[in-house]
Formats: structure tokens, C-alpha cells, sequence
């Protein structure tokens, strides 16, 4: 009996599409910008110079389409740790992959063999990845009732801690006017954490306390692997892997979770990062399907892809 295939786009597909607008971004963000660099070091009033118009327009345009990319590795890592049979070897596998992808990444972007200054994608993956197991593991546990109000506290005072800090980094004259331990810096974090306690709330109404307490613990975990993220200065930072983190809230849809990502994104890494809402349609075709298998192909094409755009544009292009 012949097997009919399901109209609609496969993950290989969708896979498909990530790659070639990832790969349209770096080449913007290398050739293009590089070049805009080095205009802008050695032409006066470069701003009139039609070259530089030209590069500069060219390297929005390809930059936009790049913004497609990462909205749609999530949602296939979404869908790969829902149905992975090993979500330990798909750990390690991404973990591997962040750490051989480290020099490509430095030399693509950094023009340099190594730095800690910014990590490769890999990571943000990496890390979003270890917080949905851990996650998933608090969910499936008995939560004591103290441990329930402890993290209450916790991520009710860490969320109000980060929130100021990421006005205070916004620019507001408030914050920048004031020392951080001055009396109305606590009264705003006191607000931020009083605004996360009514939230859990709402969020968790008609449930038991548990469910309360699984939620206050899994936010003070996510907390901490945001933490992590900024730490490493990992590729889309601490919105990477919070964009992950309301992905997995919304994996039931996987229209709610392309949208939860690329909203997060767009509040946490930059307004353009809601070009991506594009990938909404591309989702919505998505028909459950795999497709071809070249798992290790898509892995191995990020740091190749990095190692040529780095060697083409040192030795063939001198930039």
C-alpha cells in the first residue's frame, strides 16, 4: 500500500529555511559589514559616499532575512526535545557543536581564533535546551510546600532585581540619575517582584498550591540560566534563552510558540527581531513530518559555513 505524504512543509524543510537566511545573514554581517567598516575608516563624510549607501541598504536587507533563522531553531528544538528518544545525547550533541563551532564563530565575527568576549548560537541552544529538561524534571516531581515559598521569594526578587537593571540599561533618566542602592531603586524592585507574585497567581488561579510552586521554581531556574547566558555573552544573550523558555510555555501550538519566541526577541533584542513574524506562516505549514534525514548535515553546516565565510573573506576578499 503506498504511503501518501501530508501536504505542508517537513522539519527538513523548515530546517532548510533557517539555514540559507542564517547563511544570508552572516555573509551580511561579515562582507558587508566589514567592508562599511572599513569605508567608514578611511573615506571622509561617508555617510554621502554611494558606496557606502549601497553596502549600508544591502547589509539592512540581509540582516533582516537573517532575522528568520533563529526563531526557527527554536522551534525545531522545541519539536526535537518533544520527540527526541535521548534527550541526554541531544545535550551532548549540542554541547560538542558549541565547542568545536567556538573558532569558526571567532574567526567569522571576532576576526580573531578565539575570545570569551561573545559565544556562538550553540550555546543559547545549549542552555535553553538543559532548562527545558530541568523543567520538565520539576513538573513531573512533588514540589514540598516550603521549597514552593522559597521560590516565590526567589524568583519574585530576581525578576525585580533584573527589571531594574534592564531599565537602568534602557536609558531611563530615573534610574540613570540615582545610585542602585538609593531608597527608590528598592521600591521599584519591591514593585517588579510584587507585579511577578500577581502574575504567578493569575496565571496558576484555580490550581493547587503546587502548581504555584512548580511555576516559582521553574522561573528561579530560568533565572539562572539566563544568568548563565549573559555570563557567557552567548549569540541573543539572556532573550535567547528567555524566547526559549516562552517557546516551551507554548509548545501545545506551534503557531503560540513561533509567535512567543519572536515577541521576546523583539522585546529583548531589538525591535527588527520582529521581521521574523514572517516565520508564523512558515510554522503554520509545518505538518508534523521529518522529511529527509541529514540531522548531522544542519550540525555540521554551522561551523563549516563560519570556517569559509572567515577564510573567503581574510585571504580572498582582505577584509
Amino acid at each position: 500500500m503506498e504511503t501518501t505524504e501530508k501536504k505542508g512543509l517537513t522539519s527538513f524543510a523548515i530546517k532548510v529555511i533557517a539555514i540559507v537566511t542564517m547563511f544570508i545573514d552572516h555573509c551580511g554581517a561579515v562582507f558587508v559589514e566589514r567592508r562599511l567598516s572599513i569605508i567608514k575608516e578611511t573615506v571622509p563624510n561617508y555617510e554621502g559616499d554611494p558606496t557606502y549607501v549601497a553596502l549600508n541598504i544591502t547589509d539592512g536587507i540581509m540582516r533582516s532575512i537573517g532575522r528568520i533563522a533563529f526563531p526557527l531553531f527554536i522551534f525545531l528544538l522545541i519539536q526535537g526535545f518533544m520527540h527526541t528518544r535521548n534527550r541526554l545525547k541531544y545535550a551532548i550533541r549540542l554541547g560538542l557543536f558549541a565547542l568545536i563551532s567556538e573558532v569558526p564563530f571567532d574567526m567569522a565575527f571576532r576576526n580573531t581564533y578565539f575570545t570569551m568576549s561573545y559565544q556562538n548560537v550553540f550555546f543559547t541552544l545549549f542552555l535553553g535546551f538543559l532548562f527545558m529538561c530541568v523543567a520538565d524534571f520539576i513538573y513531573k516531581k512533588h514540589i514540598a510546600p516550603w521549597l514552593g515559598y522559597v521560590s516565590i521569594i526567589l524568583s519574585s526578587a530576581a525578576v525585580g532585581f533584573f527589571s531594574v537593571i534592564a531599565v537602568n540599561s534602557l536609558g531611563y533618566s530615573l534610574f540613570n540619575t540615582i545610585p542602585f542602592s538609593d531608597f527608590r531603586t528598592f521600591i521599584a524592585m519591591a514593585v517588579f517582584a510584587a507585579i511577578t507574585v500577581i502574575v504567578e497567581i493569575l496565571v496558576c488561579r484555580k490550581k493547587p498550591f503546587e502548581e504555584l510552586s512548580r511555576l516559582a521554581v521553574s522561573m528561579t531556574v530560568l533565572i539562572l540560566f539566563m544568568f548563565a547566558a549573559g555570563l557567557l555573552a552567548t549569540d541573543y544573550n539572556v532573550g535567547g534563552v528567555l524566547a526559549i523558555a516562552v517557546a516551551y510555555a507554548c509548545r501545545e501550538s506551534k503557531t503560540k510558540t513561533i509567535v512567543g519566541a519572536v515577541i521576546t526577541l523583539a522585546l529583548t533584542c531589538g525591535f527588527i527581531e520582529a521581521v521574523a513574524i514572517v516565520d508564523y506562516f512558515i510554522v503554520a505549514k509545518y505538518n508534523g513530518e521529518r522529511g529527509k534525514s541529514m540531522k548531522y548535515f544542519f550540525y555540521a553546516f554551522y561551523p563549516c559555513h563560519l570556517l569559509i565565510i572567515a577564510l573567503i573573506a581574510k585571504f580572498l576578499l582582505g577584509l
